[in-house]
């Protein structure tokens, strides 16, 4: 298996073949079936059985100033930077497939239980049998009360103990990247550019604030089933080889550097707990802040102490391929991993709930100094 920049894994890939050739357009549309939104608090909340009665580990969150209810939706229309032939996108809830970067498009899925979170989508039947490429721009969220080892991705159908995966020959897988290494739109699940990433990569965005290497999740795939493998680049060095739970993310230190609460503030510090100081630089390079400048961003309503959220989520990229599909209606699951909390540790309940938490989200640590 070849391991890629990216931190994907190949596992045997059989039963996808892809194309450039034009494909109808399938009218996918997110289900409620499994669901209970809630417009206040810009919830969507899943659960395990069809009647929203029971159990629940996940559900959608947005941002009311970048998306709208649900939280998902799914535009039919040709994404940028996409495999050859895409038709769609699977994204947040009144986002469109061309959205620029930054524009809060992804969906965000909050775990807050290690069980299965799943997201049901019908397929009219007066387009079956199907073919088409949708791209999913997900973003998934620890908010369970551990950090979280992985997840796994299934396509299927049905919900909860009702769940069965397709086995690859329904129509309705993952898409094979074409690229060896892929590139990062086809599949990939890096935590955010503002922390972790080169200058210039994504296009516009500078030097992470912790590493100038991506980092992510690294990725096992299989027609039906794609797999974390544990956790590549540096956000381990700095903070274990699990992603942090959101009420476990160090504080940092925000500059609004243009007054609008709309664009994203600039990380100019974090707090490491471990050396117990405020520090400062970029990407390995850090120095502790001195007491005259903690004492003049004191002073400064433009800088301020908050969580840095953005370590608690990564960003997923794949796609699903439709190919002669005939059945009415399809599940994406997602499965998170945690690991657990040692004896006599008590963590906090999440602190990203609700609508101003997300927010918080988008803003902080997206861009840096």
């Amino acid at each position: 298996m070849n391991k890629s920049a990216y931190g994907v894994i190949f596992s045997a890939i059989v039963g996808i073949t892809s194309s450039t050739s034009a494909f109808a357009v399938p009218a996918v549309t997110w289900s409620s079936i499994n669901a209970v939104v809630d417009n206040v608090l810009s919830t969507t909340t899943l659960y395990t059985n069809t009647i929203p009665s029971g159990t629940t580990n996940g559900r959608l969150v947005w941002d009311p100033t970048e998306a709208t209810s649900p939280g998902i939706s799914v535009d039919n229309d040709t994404p940028p930077n996409s495999p050859p032939g895409a038709t769609g996108c699977i994204l947040a809830g009144g986002a469109t497939c061309d959205d620029p970067r930054q524009s809060g498009k992804r969906y965000k899925l909050q775990a807050t239980a290690a069980g299965p979170i799943d997201l049901v989508f019908d397929i009219d039947p007066n387009y079956a049998p199907v073919d088409g490429i949708y791209r999913i721009f997900g973003k998934i969220i620890n908010a369970m009360p551990a950090s979280m080892s992985g997840y796994t991705l299934e396509l299927g159908t049905g919900v909860g103990s009702s769940f069965t995966r397709f086995t690859g020959t329904e129509g309705i897988t993952f898409y094979t990247p074409l690229n060896d290494p892929p590139k990062e739109f086809e599949l990939a699940s890096v935590f955010p550019a503002g922390l972790f990433s080169p200058a210039g990569t994504p296009a516009g965005s500078g030097e992470g604030f912790f590493s100038a290497d991506r980092s992510g999740f690294d990725l096992l795939y299989a027609p039906t089933v794609i797999q974390t493998n544990g956790i590549y680049g540096d956000y381990a060095t700095f903070f274990g080889d699990a992603l942090l739970t959101g009420s476990a993310v160090p504080d940092g230190y925000f500059f609004d550097d243009d007054s609008d609460p709309l664009t994203d503030d600039i990380l100019q510090a974090w707090f490491d707990e471990t050396a117990g100081q405020w520090l400062y630089g970029q990407a390995d390079a850090f120095a502790p802040v001195d007491a005259s400048t903690l004492a003049t961003w004191a002073l400064d309503p433009l800088y301020y102490v908050g969580a840095i959220d953005d370590l608690a989520n990564t960003n997923l990229n794949a796609s699903i391929v439709f190919s002669g599909a005939t059945a009415s209606s399809f599940t994406l699951r997602t499965t998170p991993s945690a690991v657990p909390v040692p004896a006599g540790i008590v963590l906090m309940g999440s602190v990203m709930a609700g609508a101003g938490a997300l927010s918080a989200l988008r803003r902080r640590a997206t861009k840096q100094n």
